[in-house]
């Protein structure tokens, strides 16, 4: 049975050994907290226990996948750590999610076994009600413990395959950014989403205790900073546009220690009294593979370095060849023990996504992830993100990245989110056109002019548009397909 291993020096240890040490020792500690409940650290274990033993009972077994089908709630904490105790993997669907996305996701994971609120707080009651459940046999890091649903630039939905081994070395993302025991650290994210792993276990695997965020709060940032002052938060992710609010207008979050974003470049944040991280990361990989620390202002930040136990890459366009040169824009590649086995049920899919590694022959990095995101080396051995390479596209026959088109025009004063995307207008000419969401009116010849600077001509858009919001999805990227152009059709 393999419980822990041993990366670069680093020990990395099955989420559930670590949760029977604070079983141990902080059994009367307050471990979770959201929706008017809260629970122990010795509540949640007899909790847990209860329902990878009701689970038994239904007739799953080691290795089952489970379908957790709840509201944002503590109660999936509480049924994922039961399926983790039990040697079973879970997937979580929202019951908000329309009801044709959930029978696509149950058929594609062929699954047996459902779970969902009446079900989960029958298993409460009887746990609260004085029942004990047996000790549950200890699981392995071979085991699968989750898969995540992504619809990714797609929007064809993909179940990524995570094991143990991939849940432990992201369980010591605490420790690479000094979070410990004695923080409280919020959670604003759907577990829908890899941000709800990043945000939701960590801060249990170090033994502090975990916040969840009213979701009526979630899109009210005033709301949002009075809870996590009340809650006296010290640890917390947020979406970029909101990690840069946070930041030009003070908030008072005296507890703070360390604020987490990404999802988006971010713009113009500065030193603060507590650390801020922008962290880059992949569903594929489970959590953030790079991070830059933020103690400057500046237009724009690298994703910065490859957090440890992490290497990056940056390969040539369709091949395996590595960029060379610091200038040169290349596909960012990753490897270790993080990234997942592959998409459930996508061999097509899977045989272009991951592959062997062929620069190393370190048995931690053996695969090799390609994300279809490009981005670029600087002097520092910083990363820096210029989109995806799905955005590429041909306007008279050049070929231009809209990633780096958008990354440059971010930079200019005021604006404060940009897209950029090809438009035909009613006589089949296709041009670019640049949206930006900005507080007060912007030049647009001066942002023309700013970015003959810095691009070739035929990578300046034609026609700019101030858009009063743009909208952003549930993870903090922006909604590209909600962006139309009336008497045009998309590329």
């Amino acid at each position: 049975m393999r419980t822990e291993i041993m990366i670069d020096g680093i020990k990395n240890v099955h989420f559930i050994k670590k949760l029977k040490e604070h079983i141990e020792t902080k059994h009367d500690k307050l471990a979770v907290k959201g929706m008017g409940e809260s629970y122990t650290y010795r509540q949640l274990d007899l909790i847990a226990g209860a329902i990878g033993e009701e689970l038994l009972k239904k007739g799953a077994e080691k290795g089952s996948l489970i379908a957790i089908i709840h509201e944002r709630h503590v109660n999936v904490i509480l049924a994922a750590i039961g399926c983790w105790k039990a040697r079973m993997a879970y997937f979580y669907i929202d019951t908000n999610m329309p009801e044709y996305q959930k029978q696509q996701r149950l058929k594609d994971a062929k699954c047996e076994f459902v779970i969902d609120q009446p079900w989960i707080e029958a298993v409460k009651d009887k746990v609260l009600s004085g029942y004990v459940p047996g000790e549950l046999p200890m699981g392995d890091l071979d085991d699968l413990a989750w898969i995540l649903y992504t619809s990714g630039s797609s929007g064809k939905a993909k179940g990524v395959y995570l094991k143990h081994s991939s849940i432990a070395v992201h369980m010591n993302i605490a420790n690479v950014f000094g979070v410990t025991e004695n923080d409280r650290q919020s959670m604003m994210a759907s577990f829908s989403f890899m941000s709800g792993l990043l945000e939701g276990f960590p801060i249990l695997y170090k033994g502090g205790t975990l916040i969840m965020i009213p979701n009526e709060y979630r899109r009210d940032i005033k709301k949002l900073e009075e809870f996590c002052r009340e809650e006296k938060v010290t640890v917390s992710f947020v979406p970029s546009h909101y990690a840069e609010k946070i930041v030009s207008e003070q908030y008072d979050i005296p507890d703070q220690r360390i604020l987490f974003t990404g999802g988006e470049p971010v713009h113009y944040l500065k030193k603060m009294p507590f650390d801020i991280f922008c962290v880059y990361g992949s569903s594929e990989c489970g959590g953030p593979v790079t991070c830059c620390k933020i103690d400057y202002e500046s237009e724009s930040y690298p994703i910065g370095k490859p957090i440890p136990m992490i290497k990056i890459y940056l390969l040539k366009e369709n091949s395996m060849e590595l960029v060379t040169s610091p200038e040169e824009i290349g596909e960012i590649c990753i490897s270790g023990m993080q990234v997942c086995d592959g998409y459930l049920n996508r061999t097509d899919l899977n045989e272009k996504k991951f592959f062997d590694n062929p620069f190393t022959d370190d048995v931690h990095y053996k695969k090799l992830y390609r994300t279809g995101d490009l981005g670029k080396w600087d002097q520092n051995g910083d990363i820096y993100y210029f989109g995806r390479s799905d955005l590429m596209c041909k306007i008279k026959s050049f070929r231009i990245e809209v990633g780096t088109v958008e990354a440059e025009m971010a930079k200019y004063p005021g604006i404060i989110r940009c897209v950029v995307k090809p438009f035909m207008d009613a006589k089949g000419e296709k041009e670019l056109h640049g949206f930006y969401y900005s507080d007060a009116e912007i030049n647009e010849d001066g942002l023309r002019d700013f970015l003959r600077n810095s691009l070739i001509h035929y990578m300046v858009p034609a026609h700019f548009h101030r858009l009063k919001e743009i909208q952003v999805t549930d993870n903090g990227k922006v909604d590209r397909n909600s962006i139309k152009l009336e008497g045009y059709t998309e590329d």
